[in-house]
């Protein structure tokens, strides 16, 4: 069962415990209105809402993941390797976001909604990954 934890239900303040580039994620993802209006000036149906793509991430990252292992400081280290390359590509996509994000370039419109879509997936896998290392 996946947890009922969205993205925008996190703070962005050093209390929350999140590492700083997930905070990054969070902080600098693109809106669900920014995602709107790309969709629409890239001529493409809306991206599903952020708990959807959330559960998605955590659902495939679980299944995609395989058996843990039984050392704690083991698993931390393969769900870590498997993770990483999830994280590097949604900060990626961030890094190179169109400045300008209300023009009607089709290209930059399809970006911002990739980048939102891969956000989103990846807060979830990282639920995902931490429900797993944090199992008995």
């Amino acid at each position: 069962m996946t947890p009922r934890i969205t993205p925008q239900s996190h703070t962005c303040s050093a209390q929350s415990g999140l590492h700083p580039l997930v905070l990054t994620l969070i902080r600098d993802c693109p809106s669900r209105a920014e995602a709107l209006r790309a969709a629409h000036t890239a001529q493409q149906p809306p991206p599903n809402q952020e708990d959807v793509i959330f559960k998605s991430g955590y659902t495939i990252f679980s299944a995609t993941f395989g058996t843990s292992p039984s050392a704690h400081n083991a698993r931390g280290h393969a769900l870590e390797a498997a993770f990483r390359p999830l994280l590097a590509q949604a900060l990626d996509l961030l890094e190179t976001l169109p400045s300008v994000r209300g023009s009607d370039d089709r290209d930059a419109a399809q970006h911002i909604l990739r980048t939102y879509v891969t956000i989103h997936w990846t807060l979830g896998a990282r639920s995902a990954a931490m429900a797993r290392y944090n199992a008995p």
